[in-house]
């Protein structure tokens, strides 16, 4: 007979612990957070029955005429509709009695991806290192909301070929469900759950990456890019090579080149390995033809010194055309052309070891990471303790009559 009892009781207290269960993300808190475009919402703690008006002063004062209103049709069905609350944001007042009903945010959703716990570069992840994504998000606050985990997001991976990835493993984290991400801080950090070394299941290629919620059907009401979903980004997946740089000594040795072909252009003798800087090369410039109007009496010739050139000049009495040969000696400033190359290093690959962050603790009831936080207790309903006093009080009956 006590056995009989005791069975009925844990049936009907796990009845009475289902709606609390299936309340979750929905169930808002007094003065609690709700987010444009949730629907479902249960409304029973803040302060209003079905029928009353909440409002809303862009003032943030509840006094004088409202901005805006509504009115609760379904106290434990309420929705958070765009045409109403977008643009009225903050502390929403029920009418009649100025009382705070809930606050008002616009949400919004962001995912970045990280390779050893530092953001990455642009459009590329390298081989074999260790991937964790940051999503940022003010959904986060609806772990404040009892018997809620935090928001649901999830993360769309696709590869080559198609390929759409719905779990990631690493070696810290083993596996990684990718549909169901509970966020409950922002930015939340996964942590190492994508270890890019496999080659066969992550081949080289292009690899996109997005996120989306519909909790609460947030998703169904308000679409917004930036909001409840991502745009996609792209990445390639892939051994990063390291474009050799010009070092300032090849750079030197490349103007030295340019200069030399530079004066070997403007001189016409050719210069040996065996000429030293004091040899002399002689260049033989023929003057242009110009008339002259001042005759000359006699033709001069003027001695020159040894190693330099003579200078003959043919002059007649009537305006004419005088050839003038010039010797030059044009002294090499470039004794030779040979140059000692400059030992130069190779462009190496640097690779400078990057700090990993510790990955923040999984949510609890996710399943996804051993790292898991345990989940806060929620207050037991007075339903459970009047059970329970119930059947302590039949117990004792019941030996009574024994």
């Amino acid at each position: 007979m006590i056995h009989r009892f005791i069975i009925i009781s844990i049936i009907l207290t796990g009845l009475l612990l289902i709606p609390a269960v299936l309340a979750g993300e929905s169930k808002v808190p007094r003065d609690g957070t709700v987010y444009v475009g949730e629907a479902d919402l249960d409304l029973s703690d803040c302060n209003v029955r079905n029928g009353d008006e909440i409002a809303w002063w862009e003032s943030g004062n509840p006094q004088g005429t409202p901005t805006a209103r509504a009115r609760i049709s379904d106290v434990r069905k309420f929705t958070i509709d765009p045409d109403t609350f977008r643009g009225h944001t903050g502390e929403w007042y029920e009418l009649i009695g100025k009382k705070p009903a809930f606050k008002v945010e616009e949400p919004f959703l962001q995912v970045d991806l990280m390779e050893n716990g530092i953001d990455t570069e642009p459009d590329s992840i390298k081989r074999g290192n260790l991937v964790s994504f940051k999503i940022s998000s003010n959904l986060a606050g609806l772990s404040q909301r009892p018997g809620s985990s935090g928001a649901i997001i999830t993360l769309n991976l696709t590869g080559p070929n198609e390929t759409v990835y719905h779990t990631l493993t690493s070696t810290r984290t083993n596996e990684f469900n990718l549909d169901k991400v509970y966020v409950y801080s922002t930015p939340y950090d996964t942590g190492s759950v994508w270890d890019t070394t496999d080659t066969k299941e992550f081949p080289d290629g292009t690899y996109t990456l997005s996120a989306i919620t519909n909790v609460n059907r947030i998703n169904e009401i308000n679409p917004e890019s930036g909001a409840t979903y991502t745009e996609e980004k792209t990445y390639t997946l892939g051994k990063t090579e390291v474009k050799p740089t010009e070092t300032p000594d090849e750079k030197t040795e490349k103007t030295s080149d340019s200069k030399k072909g530079e004066i070997s252009a403007e001189s016409t003798g050719k210069v040996t390995p065996t000429e030293t800087q004091e040899e002399k090369s002689t260049k033989k410039v023929k003057g242009t033809v110009t008339p002259t109007e001042e005759p000359t009496p006699e033709v001069s010739e003027e001695p020159t010194q040894k190693g330099n050139t003579s200078k003959k000049v043919k002059v007649t009495s009537e305006p004419t055309e005088t050839e003038t040969t010039v010797e030059t000696t044009v002294p090499t400033t470039m004794a030779t052309l040979e140059s000692t190359p400059e030992p130069t290093e190779e462009p190496t690959e640097k690779i400078t070891p990057r700090p990993t962050r510790t990955p923040f603790p999984r949510p609890p009831g996710s399943g996804t990471s051993p790292e898991a936080s345990p989940t806060k207790a929620s207050p037991l309903p007075s339903a459970l303790i009047l059970t329970a006093v119930g059947i302590v009080a039949v117990l004792f009956a019941a030996r009574r009559r024994e």
